[in-house]
């Protein structure tokens, strides 16, 4: 296969305190970088201006407003001259052979279309943010090991999605399925633009010998809760296959009254209601996006065999509900699925 080259695009949204740091961690990677664009969504912390006061060998593009992280990154894709994007957010810092590692991946194997690597978390790199990314049997994209030693796997395997926080994507596969959509703003167009490459055929692997280390951010926020509950039905609709919803119907009227519990009790029910009314609002939209989907890609995504029983470490939820949760879709998944693919 010949070689390829490469361009890293890293969004920045008010981010001076953490662009440094990533920004060297890409202009010092053992792979030749090829270029740096970064594509600032209106920062007015002067993100931007340290970028280009400290790093002049970086493109920078500013955006009039914030058009969120699927729009920005689309942008920085469409004027990118790499043949491999490399998308990193600017709170993660890389290990010096992480383009490498993930390079010499996508070159060996023809059919990966993206590929993620191993997250440790930047306060204490000894624990894993991320080993793995994968939809559960609700829709919600989980970052697995989360909280647990590093593992020192070495092994790579096949993923639901690539973590928007950092991933390599062939620019071949990322524009064939149109990019992200831009619809999302923030969160689970990752998951999305997984769920759209597999469909197109093409293979998302984890390789965890690319190591990063990830500012990750715990804390729960009503515009982040009803962001990630908006998009994650959005998702279902748009990528999962009609067989799911008539296999999962009674799993999901259950999970969906007490997730509104655990809503209510976070005192974050406010955030619920609005994350449904602005799914039922983009309802049209998103079945007119999957009638489309399926014309062109086929019918959706076998969901059963990269479903994984996690709960994202978003919910914040104590140990007993976690585990209660992960019992019941492990339960689900046995006594109703079978292992067969939705169609």
């Amino acid at each position: 296969m010949a070689m390829l080259n490469t361009s890293f695009i890293v969004v920045t949204y008010e981010g001076k305190g953490s662009i440094t740091d990533c920004i060297n961690s890409i202009l010092n990677q053992t792979l030749p970088r090829g270029e740096v664009i970064a594509v600032d969504n209106r920062s007015s912390d002067g993100t931007l201006e340290l970028v280009r006061e400290r790093f002049p060998e970086v493109r920078t593009i500013r955006n009039d407003f914030n058009l969120g992280y699927g729009a920005a990154s689309n942008l920085g894709a469409r004027v990118s001259a790499g043949d491999v994007l490399c998308f990193v957010t600017q709170d993660v810092i890389l290990d010096p052979d992480w383009s490498a590692e993930l390079y010499r991946f996508i070159l060996d194997n023809e059919h990966c279309g993206a590929a993620e690597g191993k997250l440790l978390l930047s306060k204490n790199p000894a624990i894993m943010n991320s080993g793995g990314s994968y939809v559960n049997l609700l829709g919600f994209g989980c970052a697995t090991l989360y909280g647990q030693n590093d593992s020192r796997d070495r092994d790579p395997k096949e993923v639901s999605y690539p973590s928007g926080a950092a991933f390599v994507v062939r620019k071949q596969a990322f524009t064939e399925v149109g990019g992200f959509d831009e619809s999302y703003f923030m969160y689970h167009e990752d998951v999305d633009l997984g769920l759209r490459l597999i469909r197109s055929g093409w293979l998302v692997f984890c390789v965890p010998t690319a190591i990063a280390v990830h500012l990750y951010q715990t804390a729960v926020r009503p515009w982040k809760m009803e962001l990630l509950e908006r998009n994650r039905w959005k998702t279902m609709v748009k990528d999962f296959p009609h067989g799911y919803f008539v296999r999962c119907a009674p799993l999901l009227l259950v999970s969906e009254f007490a997730i509104t519990l655990q809503f209510l009790l976070l005192g974050l029910f406010g955030a619920k209601a609005r994350a449904t009314v602005g799914f039922l609002e983009d309802l049209p939209r998103s079945l007119r996006l999957r009638r489309e989907l399926r014309q062109r890609m086929g019918s959706g995504v076998s969901v059963y065999g990269m479903v994984t029983d996690d709960v994202p470490t978003t919910m914040n939820v104590g140990k007993r509900w976690t585990d209660v949760a992960q019992h019941l879709q492990a339960s689900y998944k046995k006594a109703f699925l079978n292992g067969d693919p939705f169609s």
